[in-house]
């Protein structure tokens, strides 16, 4: 039987924010009274008073969460449309695949405006196409795919390589929500005003050229390019010249809450998290489409089926030549290979192509010892314990764990230069 691994998508919270790749999951409007964060105290400490270039400032999250948390999460009533009805049809029995039934649903829902796209309890297979990045594709605002409940309602993907590191961006997934290219935040702007003031604290009123652009409510982006000179001072100078790999601009997504035409200045919802300065050419920018809005993920449960393929085979990590014996395996998981004695356990141990560390649990110490300085052919062992790393100790590997020392004494040496010099007697 496969072995099935469900991640349990009670996901009234994953509506509660997004913001990437156009995607924004809820709109923020002006406030009746002035927000303040419960993360700081009342007196004595202003956040938007401190500076990123001479501050240690600690960043404000709780205005995160759908409407920054000032409105519970709606439960949106319909329209519904039932993946199992008529016209899509889904089969519920997990016997036949539901993506492209599925997917309908969805669509009609995103055209008519939005609505309630409704998994009853079953179990629905989707896969990624060849030719596809995701199985589920999200990109109008107001939908939401609910199910009947973490424990009634299951998603199997049936695609068993997501990865794949030979196709361009972005990776495959199961569900994806995304807006149009035009509200990316690199986007080009139909509209750029000018900041005339270095940004240089956590603000949330930025004095600009003209404020006319602006209306109570809108989508904004306060960004500025990311320079060559922004790298140097970030102390990152191999990124220079490079910009266009990082996005192109250092941006923040932000709602307008107020406007003031008298003093040129335009007040958004949440502040901004890093200095943007005039040098940068740092501006508001309006884009030529807004982000989608209210997606919702809701009340089911999503599982990956087990790969058929047979190079990770549940004994196979026993068994040399297969990846699960051969390869490092990083993740919350470990090889336990019975042996009959000490020998064959430096055996197994040593039959890799790795060496950084290894470790030995042992009741004699002084056994564990000698095992380890004679037999056990690892930069590091731990007995007893696991250390990642202590400055005053060598840290390194051997075979293919790579070359050289850092930390302690010998870590010195990797900083200096070795001379020769040879006399040779006439």
């Amino acid at each position: 039987m496969r072995r099935l691994a469900f991640l349990a998508m009670s996901l009234r919270t994953l509506a509660a924010f997004f913001v990437f790749a156009g995607l924004l999951i809820s709109r923020s409007v002006a406030l009746d009274t002035p927000w303040r964060s419960e993360l700081y105290p009342e007196q004595g400490w202003n956040p938007e008073a401190a500076r990123f270039d001479r501050d240690k400032v600690v960043q404000d999250f709780s205005y995160a969460g759908y409407r920054r948390g000032e409105v519970p999460i709606p439960r949106i009533a319909g329209p519904v449309y039932a993946v199992t009805s008529a016209p899509y049809l889904a089969d519920p029995s997990g016997e036949r695949d539901a993506t492209a039934a599925i997917q309908a649903a969805i669509n009609a829902a995103g055209e008519a405006g939005g609505g309630v796209v409704f998994l009853p309890a079953g179990t629905y297979r989707v896969s990624v196409a060849s030719d596809a990045n995701e199985a589920l594709l999200i990109e109008r605002p107001g939908v939401i795919l609910r199910g009947a409940g973490t424990e009634r309602t299951f998603l199997l993907n049936t695609t068993t390589v997501l990865r794949t590191p030979d196709r361009p961006s972005p990776s495959r997934t199961v569900i994806r929500v995304r807006g149009p290219f035009e509200a990316k935040l690199s986007a080009p702007a139909r509209t750029e005003t000018p900041v005339t003031t270095d940004l240089v604290s956590p603000a949330r009123v930025i004095p600009v050229a003209d404020t006319k652009p602006f209306q109570l409510g809108q989508i904004v982006v306060v960004r500025a390019a990311l320079t060559d000179e922004w790298f140097r001072e970030t102390g990152e100078p191999r990124w220079m010249g490079q910009a266009s790999a990082l996005g192109t601009y250092l941006a923040f997504r932000r709602t307008v809450v107020a406007v003031d035409p008298a003093a040129s200045t335009v007040t958004v919802d949440v502040p901004l998290r890093y200095a943007l300065l005039r040098r940068d050419g740092a501006h508001v920018a309006l884009l030529p489409a807004d982000p989608v809005a209210e997606i919702g993920l809701e009340d089911f449960s999503i599982g990956s089926i087990e790969h058929p393929g047979t190079e990770w085979g549940n004994r196979d990590f026993m068994q040399p030549g297969m990846p699960a014996y051969d390869d490092e395996l990083f993740g919350p998981v470990a090889s336990i290979i019975r042996v009959a004695d000490d020998e064959e356990a430096m055996r197994v141990a040593n039959d890799s192509r790795f060496g950084l560390g290894g470790g030995i649990i042992s009741k004699n110490v002084d056994k564990a010892i000698e095992m380890a300085v004679n037999e056990f052919d690892t930069g590091m062992i731990n007995i007893n314990g696991y250390n990642l790393a202590n400055p005053h100790l060598p840290f390194g590997g051997v075979k293919d764990s790579g070359y050289g020392r850092e930390h302690g004494g010998f870590g010195m040496k990797e900083f200096v230069n070795v001379k020769s010099v040879q006399v040779t007697d006439s």
